[in-house]
């Protein structure tokens, strides 16, 4: 049976009421998801596992934030990443990636390489907030915090390994990138990102 912190007993308790020796740690975010899904899966001890969770500490504003950025990364990396994979826009570094990087969002804004690095701009603050920066963000801290993602001038292996590096910023897991098909921007549909 697995056991869970109890702050205000300051030891380790097992859900079904008995205890075990007094340890030091614990997260009590992560602890009231694994409550929660215990509970679920055992609903006989639904009420022995409320009461734990009462005495757990309420999640702070801090890590309420953190987990609204987090998600919200997600959310914008993936909007990315369909985009980029979506149109094919990684060319290589050859005179056609080098010249699409250099003057492709510049001469044609409407296309779909001109439509991916509007969005990286416009989600830089964004990144900025979830890699943790506060108050009025520098356009330092944001050219820093979406400085990772591919131009045209990458190849598909290595626009996916930027992409995966800036998962793993914000303590995301990577992604199959398979499973990207079609036309991911051009006048698509931003709902399935959870804008309206």
């Amino acid at each position: 049976m697995t056991q869970v912190w109890s702050v205000k007993q300051n030891k380790y308790v097992d859900p079904g009421g008995g205890t075990t020796t007094s340890q030091t740690g614990g997260d009590s975010s992560d602890l009231r998801s694994i409550l929660i899904m215990k509970a679920l899966q055992n609903p006989k001890q639904a009420s022995q596992i409320s009461t734990i969770l009462n005495m757990l500490p309420a999640p702070s504003t801090d890590d309420l934030k953190k987990q609204s950025a987090k998600q919200l990364a997600l959310q914008n990396i993936t909007q990315l990443e369909d985009q980029y994979f979506g149109n094919k826009l990684h060319k290589g570094n050859n005179p056609s990636g080098i010249f699409t990087t250099l003057f492709g969002g510049k001469v044609a804004p409407g296309s779909s390489y001109g439509q991916y690095i509007n969005t990286v701009e416009s989600m830089k603050p964004t990144f900025a907030r979830a890699a943790g920066d506060v108050g009025n963000l520098s356009r330092a801290e944001q050219e820093a915090a979406a400085k990772n993602f591919p131009t045209a001038r990458y190849s598909r292996t290595e626009a996916i390994k930027r992409f995966n590096e800036a998962r793993k910023r914000f303590g995301l897991e990577e992604r199959d990138y398979t499973t990207i098909t079609g036309s991911a921007g051009g006048g698509s549909s931003y709902s399935q990102y959870g804008y309206k």
